[in-house]
């Protein structure tokens, strides 16, 4: 039913270093992620900025025995050397063969398949798009669940450069979830960010709100 994407291209530039090779209590997070992926997910694609950086990820997924077979590496370079910000979900929905795609930042280790599996509930009736927000009221753009054959359409509408959030704020249907402490959805942006979510691994989430907004 699912197809996985996990954004693991970025340039990592406040933390100093790929953060997909980084640990979070004993695992890199790259592996967490794709382990995670590979739990729930029919098949799983990890987007690079460049072959190299696929090549890494490769040998260190291999190296610590995760099974590749189900796993794809999209590599897209734009003019300047650097992905847009649209086309890892363009290039895994051509390459997808379930219904929905579930995408997931390498910098959030805290995510559950609990939460996912409240995410697709809503995606399996009506929504399109299913995204959580902070408790800032901020959607995650980098986590969320969407139909795919309803992504296709509205990403080739957009300009190349195209954002997330102009999805999000077009859709058709969407689905807001929110929690009591969003310590969950929280992205590691340095080192010492990374070392404090460790704190909060056994902390457990409860659903807050749901909104649902159709557009017409």
């Amino acid at each position: 039913m699912l197809t996985g994407l996990l954004l693991a291209g970025g340039k990592s530039s406040r933390f100093g270093s790929n953060k997909a090779f980084a640990e979070f209590l004993g695992e890199l997070l790259v592996v967490r992620q794709t382990q995670l992926l590979l739990s729930i997910c029919e098949r799983v694609f990890i987007s690079c900025h460049d072959t190299n950086q696929k090549n890494e990820y490769q040998k260190v997924l291999s190296a610590k025995g995760v099974d590749q077979h189900k796993i794809r590496f999209i590599v897209d370079l734009n003019q300047d050397g650097f992905q847009g910000p649209l086309s890892p979900f363009a290039n895994s929905m051509i390459l997808a063969h379930t219904k929905l795609l579930l995408v997931i930042p390498i910098d959030s280790p805290l995510i559950t398949v609990d939460m996912i599996n409240t995410m697709t509930k809503f995606c399996i009736m009506d929504a399109d798009l299913v995204i959580w927000k902070d408790n800032e009221g901020i959607p995650t753009y980098t986590f969320f669940l969407a139909k795919i054959g309803w992504l296709k359409s509205i990403i080739s509408s957009l300009k190349p450069n195209g954002s997330m959030s102009q999805i999000f704020h077009i859709s058709r249907t969407v689905v807001e979830l929110s929690m009591t402490d969003d310590g969950p959805l929280a992205n590691a942006n340095t080192p010492q960010h990374l070392k404090m979510l460790e704190n909060k691994k056994t902390k457990s989430w409860k659903l807050k709100s749901i909104s649902i907004i159709h557009r017409f």
